[in-house]
């Protein structure tokens, strides 16, 4: 007799929202995943900077992280053991937290449901490069060596590039089959917008230029956003026919680039963070997006969003050749510039564009048509559940 296999997933993260939960993750788990026939339920411990928000939703259940760490583990606990005796899950799914996907994995020992650890980001591996407090250090560094073996044991390893899978073989030893999720695009997000709207959002940003240029994104001093201020200095010391927009930041990075920009020949406008849906808005306007992701080793293996999400709404993007994915994805698809991680090439790059020497409709159609095809979190998702069920 064939036992019935739970249609159950309780997916596990650190936020105050299903709305906060990482785009790639919601898109998938949160959007598409239940449209395959599962019941999907989410157990999010917030942070304390964060107030919780409202969810009117009953699979929902998010805790409070209190000044006691002892007391906010053991809230959760409690609460995951509660789901897990009522749901009978067939996967329980963490994203990138050694802390949370501790207790799922022992618990999976006992209650015999799977495991997946999604390891979307070296985030330990980050930490231990900025960090030089010596007891910090060996905490981050046990927990290193706990993350490696919880990614060993798991029953189900999602990484986000293939290059990313060979460097945990390389510098960890981890040797299995994973499923490889990279970074894509919400096709239900597309929606594209009129003349009046184009025209209300230069107005908007006072866009008087007949270029726009558009880089977005996160903005922290190691994405170095100095790279690309000073690419656009040189740019408008030899020509003023080029808006330019830098979309994200907190007020503190804000702050810090407007104050780099200082005596700097600039048609900049800094728009803060803006609601996806506003962000895909002004991909529409712009004529090219910016991509240049400094080519050190945790941003070589990994999948940028920037590329895809520009690619989908059609506008080509200049991209540095170092990162392995936006190199692959570029040459296949022919969706915009592939340059050295040199600011040169990428003043060039703008010159050529502004004088009229690239065809920008055909590249932004050529990338739209890649993404499409080979890069939409509904067809991931089916990729997933199709891996998934082969577990059974």
């Amino acid at each position: 007799m064939s036992v019935k296999i739970s249609r159950n997933i309780i997916y596990v993260d650190c936020t105050n929202s299903i709305d906060n939960i990482r785009i790639a993750e919601k898109s998938i788990w949160v959007d598409e995943i239940p449209k395959q026939d599962y019941n999907v339920y989410y157990l999010l411990m917030n942070d304390r900077k964060s107030k919780i928000a409202k969810d009117k939703s009953n699979n929902t259940t998010i805790t409070r992280r209190y000044r006691s760490f002892v007391l906010s583990y053991i809230i959760f606990v409690f609460n995951l053991i509660k789901l897990i005796r009522k749901l009978n899950p067939y996967f329980i799914v963490v994203r990138n937290r050694v802390d949370l996907s501790t207790f799922v994995f022992l618990l999976s020992k006992v209650y015999k449901f799977r495991f997946i650890y999604i390891k979307a980001f070296p985030v330990i591996e980050s930490y231990l490069l900025r960090t030089k407090n010596t007891i910090k250090r060996l905490f981050l560094q046990l927990s290193l060596k706990w993350e490696v073996c919880i990614m060993r044991r798991t029953h189900v390893l999602i990484v986000r590039s293939e290059k990313y899978k060979e460097y945990l073989l390389e510098k960890f030893n981890v040797n299995r089959e994973s499923i490889i999720v990279p970074m894509g695009i919400n096709t239900s997000m597309i929606e594209e917008i009129d003349r009046d709207e184009k025209e209300k959002l230069r107005e908007e940003y006072t866009l008087k230029k007949p270029f726009t240029g558009i880089y977005f994104g996160a903005m922290s001093k190691g994405r170095k956003v100095d790279f690309v201020i000073d690419i656009l200095h040189e740019v408008n010391k030899r020509a003023n026919n080029l808006d330019f927009l830098i979309v994200g930041g907190n007020e503190d990075d804000i702050e810090r680039l407007s104050s780099y920009t200082q005596n700097k020949e600039l048609n900049l406008h800094f728009t803060g963070t803006v609601p996806r849906e506003k962000l895909f808005k002004l991909l529409q306007i712009a004529d090219f997006s910016i991509s240049a992701i400094p080519p050190i080793e945790r941003f070589i293996i990994s999948s940028p969003t920037k590329v895809f999400e520009s690619m989908a709404l059609k506008c080509p993007v200049l991209a540095n050749k170092e990162i392995i994915e936006q190199n692959e994805a570029i040459t296949q698809s022919e969706g915009g510039v592939l340059l050295n991680y040199n600011k040169e090439e990428y003043v060039d790059t703008i010159f050529q564009i502004l004088d009229g020497k690239f065809n920008l409709k055909n590249m932004g159609d050529k990338g739209y048509q890649y993404v499409i095809q080979n890069r939409s979190y509904e067809k991931m998702a089916a990729r997933i559940i199709e891996e998934l069920e082969k577990q059974e």
